[in-house]
């Protein structure tokens, strides 16, 4: 709870984060570090832990061995008592500190909040302690393991997944104010510090705007611009300097330069709601009239876009509204297909969460330039629905262009992956991941820094530009049918009986079958996209209608992990 996201870092905090990685590599680890460092003034804190020593000699390692810190029995996942070693139901202590940072968006105001708890706050008053501890260990290592504070935060913002290294972290609280709080909790300020601190005074940092770039403070004094990689492209950036032609509440359109253009998402998450809806056809108007291309991509820290605004929907659905989510569904279909026949070259640069209506923005671009750091993946059916934003048609469309023309060749071979695929809402680990389950096709390329994907996207675009791109035909889609849907849906009651889905599950993957299969047609028949495109909004609307997926909706919206109902 503590170091958890209220303090900046990964959901897993410190022992599910260990239990991931295996205790047998933390111990490792930990060994490697203890006798490496003879002369390192925190050297025990690196000594090897009885706990750990017990729990690796029971083969307690963690994720692979099913047990560790936690152990998940059926839908449940305890945690381990250090005192008796046994495990028992997850106890959830609260603490004012970490209830101020409920709700609250900016990590910087988190960290404040939670180092600002009472003294009589013990969740507050650890947070201090490993807090300030970490911040002199780190500013004692400026000059020895790096020159550059950037460097350091890097690495622990990289290597553990924080949102703020250890000297972004000391600006955000007041570098001078948490020196004085250290001092008198009896810690030792670093001498370079207090000496930068008497010499900047009151406005003491470690980085500040230097000109047009971000400077570092080096550990003589002076600020020196921060390295970039020159491929980057900053949207904060180029909005600063009055790049932005167009913003609502939810998205913004910027002109990259050589006539390409970008939208960006910045609602929470980069959920989807109406206003980037509206965004999307007005950024292709622009980038048709001019332009020449459109990257679609955002700045956010850890997702793409984290699907479609479910508070909207349940508004809708609480007001018994079908005819607003109706409309909707087709917004977001036609957005889908306005970005896939632009005139213009439309350029999906992904990374990290890419779920949901996300995932079915990926789908609908011609070309994808992601992050090697992609987790993307069509989800609806954790809320009890079915992608309806094109999801259903662009994967049922890419199968049937890997079929042979032999008027027998079996689709289904084809079709069952997309099927298990959306129905297990899989989520891929990577790029190249995603390659393999067909979310991008083997023509879409791949950054391995986030920081370049969207200067990448844009020279992926400007070549199609030059190239003399040409939007795609309609596309004619080959189905397997009436007798595919009912295999599919013979699969679904043979998993049902076997107790490994819920009826709920089976209802919702039956609706998916439908739109997959084509329908109502012969096997092997021919639709248009709009075909597919009206079965998978008609299953969509019927599931709205499902009691048991409104009761999923809610659960995800308020415990924000699907319910199996």
């Amino acid at each position: 709870m503590v170091f958890g996201p209220a303090t900046g870092r990964p959901k897993s905090a410190v022992f599910r984060t260990a239990d991931v990685v295996g205790l047998d590599t933390l111990l490792h680890v930990t060994n490697n570090c203890y006798d490496a460092l003879p002369n390192d003034e925190r050297r025990d804190v690196f000594a090897p832990s009885p706990v750990l020593q017990q729990l690796i000699a029971k083969k307690w390692l963690g994720a692979k061995t099913k047990q560790g810190f936690y152990k998940k029995v059926g839908d449940d996942i305890l945690q381990l008592d250090l005192k008796t070693f046994e495990y028992g139901p997850q106890k959830k202590p609260r603490f004012d500190s970490i209830g101020s940072t409920r709700g609250v968006d900016d990590v910087d105001e988190k960290m404040r909040r939670m180092a600002g708890g009472n003294v009589d706050d013990r969740a507050a008053e650890l947070a201090r302690t490993v807090l300030y501890e970490t911040l002199i260990y780190s500013a004692n290592r400026l000059g020895e393991i790096s020159d550059s504070v950037a460097d350091i935060d890097h690495a622990l913002r990289w290597g553990f997944g924080w949102e703020r290294g250890p000297f972004e972290t000391w600006d955000a609280l007041g570098v001078k104010a948490t020196a004085a709080k250290m001092e008198a909790a009896g810690y030792t300020v670093p001498g370079w510090v207090r000496e930068q601190i008497a010499a900047q005074g009151e406005g003491m940092r470690f980085y500040r705007t230097e000109g047009a770039h971000l400077g570092q403070l080096g550990l003589r004094g002076g600020f020196t611009p921060i390295p970039t990689d020159p491929r980057a492209l900053s949207l904060d950036a180029i909005r600063a300097a009055g790049g932005e032609a167009e913003r609502n509440a939810s998205a913004s359109i910027l002109d990259l330069g050589d006539g390409v253009f970008c939208l960006e998402f910045h609602s929470k998450m980069n959920a989807i709601d109406p206003d980037i809806i509206a965004m999307v056809m007005k950024a292709v108007d622009r980038a048709e009239r001019e332009g020449v291309a459109l990257v679609i991509g955002n700045d956010g820290a850890d997702a793409f876009c984290a699907g479609a605004n479910l508070f909207g929907l349940m508004m809708a659905l609480g007001q018994g509204n079908m005819k607003i989510i109706d409309q909707m569904v087709v917004d977001f279909q036609n957005a889908f297909l306005r970005t896939r026949y632009a005139r213009v070259p439309v350029v999906a640069a992904p990374f990290g969460i890419t779920l949901g209506g996300g995932a079915e923005v990926v789908l609908g671009c011609q070309v994808v330039r992601a992050a090697a750091e992609l987790y993307v993946g069509c989800v609806e059916v954790g809320v009890g629905l079915i992608p309806a934003g094109g999801g259903c048609m662009e994967m049922a469309a890419r199968a049937s262009a890997r079929a042979s023309d032999d008027p027998q060749f079996d689709i289904m071979s084809l079709v069952r992956g997309p099927f298990l695929a959306l129905a297990t809402a899989r989520v891929s680990a990577s790029a190249e991941d995603a390659r393999d389950i067909g979310y991008l096709r083997q023509g879409d390329t791949i950054s391995m820094a986030r920081e370049t994907v969207i200067a990448d996207a844009k020279q992926v675009a400007l070549g199609l530009a030059r190239a003399g791109y040409r939007p795609p035909p309609p596309r004619r889609i080959r189905v397997m049918g009436e007798g595919g849907q009912a295999t599919l849906k013979q699969a679904l009651i043979n998993l049902l009986g076997a107790h490994q889905i819920t009826a709920h599950d089976a209802v919702v993957s039956g609706h998916l079958a439908r739109a997959l299969s084509g329908g109502s047609v012969p096997a092997g028949a021919t639709v248009s996209e709009q075909h597919i495109l009206d079965l998978e909004r008609e299953g969509f609307l019927s599931l709205c209608g499902e009691p048991k997926t409104r009761d999923r909706i809610q659960h995800m919206l308020q415990k924000s992990k699907p319910l199996r109902n």
